[in-house]
């Protein structure tokens, strides 16, 4: 198994997007990850300072900082399925570590 980051890019429309009971453009930066992918909160925290501004970048002053929320999903151990076979965290994680 090759080490990588898989991730997808969702367009909503403006009208179907809600922030403080109203309408709102946002975007939303989600993560699906294996439990470790953030081990400490040092790391959590440079994650989310570094996809905001890269978001705020890209958008080329369109959008604010208060427009960008930033998560991550967290699967279920045991059940983080590639190519069909189900690998629990400790699995992943040998895995990823004996690709280099």
């Amino acid at each position: 198994m090759q080490p990588n980051v898989i991730g997808e890019v969702v367009f909503v429309d403006p009208d179907l997007s809600f922030a403080n009971k109203a309408s709102a453009k946002i975007v939303v930066v989600e993560l699906r990850v294996p439990s470790f992918a953030f081990p400490d909160q040092q790391i959590k925290n440079e994650f989310v300072a570094q996809a905001t501004r890269l978001v705020i970048a890209a958008a080329e002053g369109r959008l604010a900082a208060e427009q960008v929320w930033v998560n991550a999903v967290f699967a279920v151990d045991g059940l983080w399925g590639i190519g069909g076979k189900a690998y629990s965290n400790d699995q992943l994680l040998e895995e990823i570590s004996a690709a280099g």
